[in-house]
């Protein structure tokens, strides 16, 4: 690896430092979901011949996460509970639920980039082992190595990019579920990234968990992102029926308010 990948990655470990500082101080927030959490994944590393102790904790808490933030918001719709408790404020409850779900998904994320790291599961090394034996008679070690370096900073790039890019366009509430606490938008979000992406937001943390998998040369890290794509993949469907739902009733509900306002006229 060269000096320039040497330098990311070390700023990506000092930066998981302070991520992991901050998953602790608000561990409280999250202890309770990652005792069965963990007890499932020592259970999966025993039971499973292509997984160990770090990459099984990771793939349960890449599944968990989408499940867990889309059921706690589900019941906000249902039971207004983080509503009543914040005395009604809405923003205010979803703030909470935010900082929750930045927490949980920060704890996964450092979960992923452990295993990354630390796994020793039986899987081929990359590139080595991965690439098919004509890259190697056409392509020299050195080659192969600026390629998926090159590789590596194209995926951090683009996932900054759409990431940062997503949030800017949807802004705290949009990006955290807030329209199931009722803070909808007056209108669809068509700028760019959603003008060119369907899911950016999904799609830019797929890519900048490749990045570290080939910033790693890590092959458990690939699959762990394949298996991050898929359940945001199976979370967008998830999410995505039950947001138009969200809307559809938003909609009639702001035509019968504007009817009853003309007749009242």
């Amino acid at each position: 690896m060269d000096s320039v990948g040497e330098r990311v990655l070390a700023l990506q470990q000092r930066g998981a430092t302070w991520l992991y500082t901050y998953a602790v101080a608000f561990g409280g927030w999250t202890t309770l979901i990652r005792t069965p959490l963990e007890s499932l994944a020592q259970v999966l590393s025993r039971t499973s011949p292509f997984l160990d102790l770090p990459s099984a904790r990771a793939v349960v808490y890449i599944i968990a996460a989408p499940i867990l933030w889309n059921s706690l918001a589900r019941l906000e719709y249902y039971t207004a509970m983080g509503r009543r408790l914040c005395g009604g404020r809405r923003r205010l409850a979803c703030f909470l639920l935010a900082c929750w779900i930045f927490s949980f998904s920060l704890y996964r994320d450092l979960v992923v980039m452990e295993a990354m790291r630390t796994s020793a599961a039986p899987w081929p090394p990359f590139p080595q082992g991965l690439l098919p034996s004509f890259v190697w008679r056409v392509c020299s070690p050195s080659t192969t190595a600026k390629v998926v370096e090159l590789g590596a900073w194209t995926a951090l790039l683009l996932g900054l990019v759409l990431v940062v890019t997503s949030f800017f366009q949807l802004g705290l509430y949009g990006t955290y579920l807030g329209d199931y606490f009722g803070i909808l938008k007056p209108s669809r979000v068509t700028a760019f990234p959603f003008s060119h992406f369907e899911h950016p937001m999904y799609d830019g943390s797929s890519l900048l968990f490749l990045a570290k998998a080939l910033f790693e040369r890590s092959t458990i890290g690939l699959v762990l992102t394949a298996c991050l794509f898929v359940v945001y993949r199976v979370a967008t469907i998830w999410e995505g029926a039950f947001t138009n739902r969200i809307y559809a009733q938003g909609g009639r509900r702001q035509r019968r308010f504007h009817d009853a306002r003309k007749h009242a006229d």
